[in-house]
């Protein structure tokens, strides 16, 4: 049987469990042995074993109602299973994970832990840089910020472990850095990075190049309006200009070929509010496509910069999401 499918996975299952003669759901000994492959154990005898050690914590989120599966359950499963139809399962799922792991843009972010200074340290949450891929919201890569540092300390050292050669890269202000944008090219990647507003002499001569109107004429431009309903608008307008002489000129930013401009102006409840946003970027692209990159930045901020919450005891520390 050929698989195209979630279903046809599902269906895969079924005719397994039936062919079972244990009294385990085979879905449940297919996730202990992916865990204990992962753990480094491949025999029956060490599957057996990695079930009855870690049974309390199986139990967490597996049924498991027959007891913790022994070598004989584990044997029966794998001799009920054709290699060429697990192969065609998995690759339901692999497929579509390729295909999202050739975007090209990469977001990197923060996330802190509420509460983990609680009863523990009375210092600052712990907070991790995390690397996402926007077009799947999958989180591959992640790295702790020493609680005497700071994320910008722990920035390179993500960077250096990922393979940036064709990605474009997107961070949040406090990573407006020389280090962190040379960091980025030596490795084969693109930058779209915000100007912060500590930067004084970078966003001033940057606004300065924005602020001339016969300039902005020159420029390219693109415009997006949003209606959210409950009397929620948004517009959104991002201009682009590959006029940097005069930057590189005062400030020496590694491989700076463009700067961008993000105009959003939200009218909600009957008020207006009007943001800007400047970024330097080291490849020339569209207006459109700075406002993509951006816009896909901060959704994956919104969606994965979510708090656990941390409980402690004398004991251990336990999280819980």
């Amino acid at each position: 049987m050929a698989l195209e499918g979630t279903d046809d996975l599902i269906q895969l299952i079924d005719e397994l469990q039936k062919s079972n003669p244990t009294k385990h759901y085979v879905n449940e000994l297919l996730v202990i042995s992916l865990l204990a492959t992962l753990a480094g154990d491949s025999s029956y005898d060490s599957l057996g074993q990695f079930a009855m050690a870690n049974f309390k914590v199986l139990r967490e989120f597996l049924r498991l109602k027959g007891g913790p599966p022994n070598r004989h359950d584990f044997a029966a499963l794998f001799d009920a299973l054709d290699p060429k139809q697990v192969e065609s399962a998995l690759e339901c799922f692999t497929n579509p994970m390729k295909k999202a792991l050739s975007d090209d843009r990469l977001t990197i972010n923060v996330s802190a832990f509420l509460g983990s200074f609680e009863d523990v340290s009375k210092r600052s949450p712990l907070h991790r840089v995390q690397v996402f891929l926007p077009s799947v919201g999958l989180a591959f890569g992640q790295a702790k910020v020493d609680g005497k540092s700071n994320e910008t300390t722990a920035m390179p050292g993500v960077l250096d472990i990922l393979n940036l050669v064709e990605r474009t890269v997107t961070v949040y202000s406090p990573h407006t850095r020389r280090d962190i944008s040379a960091q980025i090219v030596e490795k084969g990647g693109a930058f779209v990075i915000p100007v912060a507003h500590d930067r004084h002499s970078l966003h001033e001569d940057v606004q300065l190049l924005f602020g001339n109107p016969e300039a902005l004429k020159e420029m390219h431009s693109y415009q997006r309006d949003d209606d959210w309903g409950y009397k929620r608008n948004e517009t959104r307008k991002a201009t682009v200009s590959d006029d940097v002489g005069r930057l590189q000129e005062r400030h020496e930013w590694p491989e700076l070929k463009t700067v961008g401009m993000i105009e959003t102006v939200r009218k909600w409840r009957g008020q207006t509010k009007r943001t800007v946003r400047h970024f330097v970027m080291s490849r020339e692209i569209t207006p459109e496509h700075l406002m993509d990159l951006t816009r896909h930045h901060w959704e994956m901020n919104n969606r994965f910069r979510w708090v656990l919450d941390v409980v402690a005891d004398k004991d251990r520390i336990a999280l819980r999401q």
